[in-house]
């Protein structure tokens, strides 16, 4: 995983998807799907849903997603480096 991140971060300058299967009963709990130490990789998007149905999640700064309350959510977070 972190050799993909990385050459696709920093080597072939291209997003890195990762896809999270979470769990959470409380609103607004926050995932920090950001797992690399660089502060220039930060969220590009973050959505939950399937297909046609894409819900947008709401970012803290660029490196957290707020949650919504749910059972079972497919959250894709979309990574990127700015530099």
């Amino acid at each position: 995983l972190l050799n993909f991140a990385y050459l696709n971060l920093w080597v072939n300058h291209q997003p890195v998807e990762l896809h999270f299967a979470v769990r959470t009963q409380a609103d607004e709990d926050t995932l920090y799907p950001v797992f690399v130490e660089d502060s220039n990789v930060r969220i590009k998007k973050a959505f939950y849903g399937k297909n046609n149905k894409q819900t947008p999640l709401k970012t803290v700064g660029s490196q957290g997603i707020l949650l919504p309350s749910s059972k079972d959510l497919r959250i894709t977070a979309v990574l990127e480096n700015i530099n």
